[in-house]
């Protein structure tokens, strides 16, 4: 089960709910390593739920770019508080991607991600655009040369990938869609 929600601070989330049926065989003392006993005769099956989305944004036109904001640590001096003198305080630094790249989230969700329209803004000043927030499960895929994904789940490999709109791009499917 998919939810989609557009907040209005241009926040978008997606929720995947799973429900259904166990994926079992059966059960073999010397197969253990391969999931888990449900039963007296089946075993689970280890396996893995990744999903992509690939998403065309078009904010207010074409010309948009991807911007990563990070808070970082600064060494920094108020006028309002001389008495402490320089001390740590968190600024925001932001860059923007020049070419197609392939991304891992930060290091304890340290970063914020927008696609922008930098040439359109809105009455406070802000670009127009839409933030991208990790979900509660930031997993990609974990083995990288299994023969059914090596060449097939490349968006899978990595948390976050983006590129222009390629109209024959590479594929974001696993082409056997089965238990890898």
């Amino acid at each position: 089960m998919f939810s989609y929600a557009f907040h209005l601070d241009g926040l978008f989330e997606i929720s995947v709910r799973v429900s259904g049926y166990l994926l079992t065989s059966p059960y073999y003392q010397s197969q253990k390593k391969w999931g888990p006993r449900i039963q007296n005769a089946t075993q689970g099956s280890l396996h893995s739920h990744i999903l992509t989305w690939k998403a065309d944004f078009d904010i207010i036109d074409s010309t948009n770019s991807f911007e990563i904001s990070k808070p970082v640590v600064a060494q920094q001096a108020q006028p309002w508080f001389p008495e402490l003198g320089v001390f740590e305080q968190i600024e925001l630094q932001a860059s923007f991607l020049e070419k197609e790249e392939q991304l891992k989230y930060e290091q304890n969700n340290q970063a914020m991600y927008h696609v922008v329209n930098r040439a359109k803004q809105n009455s406070w000043g802000q670009s127009r655009g839409y933030r991208i927030v990790p979900g509660h499960s930031n997993i990609h895929l974990s083995i990288f040369n299994s023969p059914f994904t090596r060449k097939n789940a490349e968006f899978a490999k990595q948390h976050l990938a983006v590129c222009s709109k390629h109209q024959f791009g590479v594929e974001a499917t696993v082409g056997f869609q089965q238990v890898l």
